[in-house]
């Protein structure tokens, strides 16, 4: 077991949450309505989620980042397997971020954390993320993207591409052509910002099932725009909706497969607060 572990990460929460006045942080929650199962019967996703970080750490062209972030997800099904269940994912973010505006410049991220139901905590629970990132500005409105990404957001650990590039087409409009999340995004004004985009929406979970200790995954897609409105100087507000698709939950042993669904497609609504 790893409960030392699990208990720093935990002690992490109230810390970092105290240092949100100088670093940006939000607590939001997701609502996917019930949609068929392959087979028969139903599932119901919600999310919520926590991530702050501690105040940015400057040198030079250099900068240094301490994050943490939790995400709780509650699974309701009805007449499939598994039954109801709840996942964990509890992370620690450390980002390096090095260079100048004129010139190339770069991200290197390491996200160690714990994706499990909690019922026990072993190695198998133990999950870990990365990215090396760097950008070039080939004009003043445009700039390219290039980079490695390492993580489970397509529901299993895989290696994939970060390109594209980010233009400024006009003044408040800003267009991120960045693989595997695109986004459009309107500044209207200091307080209010609009955006449309798509992004991966899976994770993988170490949980207990009757049969013993199994990895399951989400695999899902989620398309929609959203807002954000600053109430005051550091409190503002989210919310977001649109629909997600090619979606599928796949149960593990191991690398042996045990059985998976396809889920029906269905939409998702997020709302939240934001600390800047």
């Amino acid at each position: 077991m790893r409960l030392p572990l699990l208990i720093a990460l935990l002690l992490l929460a109230p810390l970092t949450s105290f240092a949100q006045s100088r670093d940006r942080g939000n607590l939001s929650f997701l609502y996917e309505p019930d949609a068929s199962v392959e087979g028969g019967g139903r599932l119901t996703l919600t999310e919520s989620r926590l991530s702050t970080g501690l105040p940015p750490f400057r040198w030079d062209d250099n900068m240094l980042n301490v994050g943490f972030e939790w995400t709780h997800y509650a699974f309701r099904t009805e007449n499939t397997q598994p039954g109801d269940f709840d996942t964990d994912s509890v992370g620690l973010s450390l980002r390096w971020g090095f260079g100048d505006k004129e010139g190339w410049s770069g991200s290197v991220i390491f996200s160690p954390s714990l994706r499990s139901d909690f019922e026990t905590v072993t190695t198998d629970d133990l999950g870990l993320a990365g990215l090396a990132l760097g950008s070039y500005p080939v004009r003043t409105n445009l700039t390219t993207v290039v980079g490695l990404v390492y993580s489970r957001s397509f529901g299993r650990d895989r290696l994939f591409p970060a390109l594209g590039a980010t233009w400024l087409p006009a003044p408040r409009w800003q267009v991120d052509l960045i693989f595997p999340r695109p986004r459009v995004t309107y500044q209207a004004s200091e307080k209010a910002r609009y955006y449309v985009g798509l992004e991966p929406g899976g994770d993988e979970w170490n949980v207990e099932l009757p049969e013993g200790s199994r990895d399951l995954s989400l695999e899902e897609y989620r398309a929609g725009g959203g807002a954000e409105w600053m109430l005051t100087r550091h409190i503002g507000l989210l919310a977001q909706a649109g629909a997600v698709f090619g979606r599928e939950l796949e149960v593990r042993d191991g690398r042996d497969k045990q059985y998976d669904y396809d889920l029906g497609d269905t939409w998702f609504a997020r709302i939240g607060l934001l600390y800047r």
